[in-house]
């Protein structure tokens, strides 16, 4: 914007100068004007485009480009090219491609009887309805042998 109010003062300055010296008659006059008229609105015109641009400019600078980083980033990503499958642990200088999260157990019971089939359930559960339930009347036993809790495991060689 400053060099545009220099360019339009030099062009008062010659006008001006011109005028003075008294070497324009009344027709150069007249085409000095039409052209510093002209002049004023191709000036005018490109600040008003200046200022548009400017705007836009600021509107960009306010848009989330996170997508796109993250697609260069992607890009920037060495792919595997060479995957070993192992049935043993890994040797550190490899990077493990598929871990599982397995939530681990809670303590439990296979549970026996004379009369059905055995099957597995949490030791709460037999607490609650096998124990000391007799409440189809059959006169069934159940007997619970006890599976250990396990904690949470995160495998890193689920698939050997």
């Amino acid at each position: 914007m400053k060099i545009i109010r220099i360019i339009l003062r030099i062009q008062q300055i010659v006008i001006i100068l011109l005028l003075y010296m008294g070497l324009l008659d009344d027709k150069q006059r007249q085409s000095l004007f039409a052209c510093s008229v002209f002049f004023n609105l191709v000036v005018f015109g490109l600040s008003i485009y200046i200022a548009i641009a400017t705007r836009q400019a600021n509107e960009l600078s306010s848009i989330d480009f996170t997508n796109i980083e993250q697609l260069v980033s992607d890009w920037d990503t060495v792919p595997f090219v060479n995957v070993t499958v192992q049935t043993v642990p890994c040797n550190s200088a490899s990077e493990t491609i598929f871990e599982n999260n397995w939530g681990g157990l809670v303590r439990g019971c296979l549970v026996t009887s004379y009369y059905h089939a055995p099957f597995v359930t949490t030791e709460s559960d037999y607490d609650l309805h096998y124990q000391s339930d007799d409440s189809d009347y059959d006169s069934d036993t159940y007997f619970c042998s006890s599976i250990p809790s396990m904690s949470a495991v995160t495998q890193s060689n689920s698939f050997g």
